[in-house]
């Protein structure tokens, strides 16, 4: 099954084949149990390391996908109508950041957006804050 693949450190992002999720997440330094998923569009998905944006802001690279921040490395992979994993057809354009500088730049210009949670409107946390 085809994965697409990012290294933020390295700022790359291709799609491989595996035999399985576990083996695309293994290839990125990802396991079960640390990891979160979001989706990018109706039927593209990712999986991030759990913390990754809790983390000290200079300890980890930075990438964009559709105008969401993630950090660390992650896999990207599609789903079916009835949510079975398919094949990746192409990866979203990725926004590497050298910096959290470049980061904080592209969230000005709108390139990006900040990472926050809100319940009932209220923000409980925005990103670069760090959950302690």
């Amino acid at each position: 099954m085809k994965f697409g693949l990012i290294d933020a450190k390295r700022r790359t992002a291709k799609i491989e084949d595996f035999a399985d999720f576990n083996q695309a997440l293994a290839a990125v330094g990802l396991q079960q149990g640390h990891i979160d998923f979001g989706q990018l569009t109706e039927h593209v998905h990712i999986a991030v390391w759990e913390y990754g944006l809790f983390a000290p802001t200079h300890a980890v690279q930075y990438f964009s996908i559709v105008r969401m921040l993630f950090a660390g490395n992650a896999v990207v992979y599609a789903s079916d109508n009835t949510g079975a994993t398919i094949d990746l057809p192409m990866l979203p354009p990725v926004m590497f950041f050298r910096d959290v500088e470049a980061v904080e730049q592209a969230i000005t210009f709108g390139q990006v957006a900040r990472p926050q949670t809100t319940v009932n409107g209220a923000v409980l946390w925005q990103w670069p804050d760090r959950v302690t």
